[in-house]
């Protein structure tokens, strides 16, 4: 019981800090500088969640152990496949980038942020509390850790129904897609040895990347930011295409939490 407890308050505090995120972001519609609002709202999303983290007594989610990191780190490279090709879209998006230095380090900010909250809430209490209820001395038992969290990740996005701009089949896509990501950041994030800052990085930084590519840095707002993502993404892949990115996912997953290198991070 105290195994779901743990899970129950720790899904409780992702709808809390969500929660109050999404009632505070309309005192900032009015605010002129979007750049700012957008980073406002999102520290306040911070606070809400580390605050979080210290009632629950989980602050040793922060803390890393750079032995398993030297084991893990391989993990690391499929994800940073994805970031070079959003990498190298992004830079077509150079010319068209229309904003100030300050607005630059806002929306940077933002996104490490986004990456902090979101990791924090994620893979740092609700994936955590998923491990402790199936174990962690199988590959199978471990992968669903990783599948229950990754979906508790995309199921999050859905909140994003809620802007104006982005419709529900919009939102729906990120849903998905987020899920299937949310299944490579789980797994990173158990290979490196609960590295949350691992993550955390290579959130902010695939984040900043899509967020470029979708015309943040060229006049666009999230909501649009979103929605034109959502809108790329439909128009290349259809149902078929969507199944092989996860099973193409899983599969990796898999490879990477097979038995030999659960057990050798366990001998660490």
């Amino acid at each position: 019981m105290r195994k779901f407890k743990d899970l129950a308050l720790s899904l409780a505090a992702a709808l809390v800090s969500t929660g109050v995120y999404k009632l505070c972001s309309p005192l900032f519609n009015s605010m002129a500088n979007g750049f700012l609002a957008d980073f406002l709202r999102q520290a306040i999303f911070a606070i809400m969640v580390f605050s979080c983290v210290l009632v629950l007594k989980k602050t040793w989610i922060y803390r890393s152990d750079l032995r398993k990191l030297k084991v893990g780190w391989p993990a690391v490279l499929p994800l940073l496949f994805v970031i070079f090709i959003n990498m190298l879209q992004a830079s077509d998006m150079v010319p068209d980038i229309s904003v100030t230095g300050f607005e630059l380090l806002l929306f940077l900010a933002q996104m490490f942020l986004i990456g902090f909250c979101e990791e924090s809430l994620f893979r740092g209490l609700i994936q955590n509390a998923f491990h402790r209820i199936f174990g962690e001395d199988s590959t199978l038992r471990v992968f669903l850790g990783v599948i229950c969290g990754a979906f508790c990740f995309g199921a999050m996005h859905f909140v994003n129904a809620l802007r104006p701009e982005v419709s529900l089949s919009a939102a729906a896509l990120q849903v998905f897609y987020t899920f299937c990501f949310g299944i490579l950041y789980a797994t990173i994030y158990f290979r490196t040895g609960r590295n949350l800052w691992i993550v955390v990085l290579l959130h902010a930084i695939d984040d900043a990347f899509s967020f470029i590519t979708t015309g943040r840095l060229s006049g666009g707002n999230a909501g649009q930011a979103i929605a034109s993502a959502s809108s790329a993404t439909a128009s290349k892949y259809g149902p078929l295409q969507m199944l092989f990115t996860l099973c193409l996912i899983s599969a990796i997953s898999l490879f990477l939490l097979r038995p030999k290198k659960i057990k050798q991070l366990q001998e660490l």
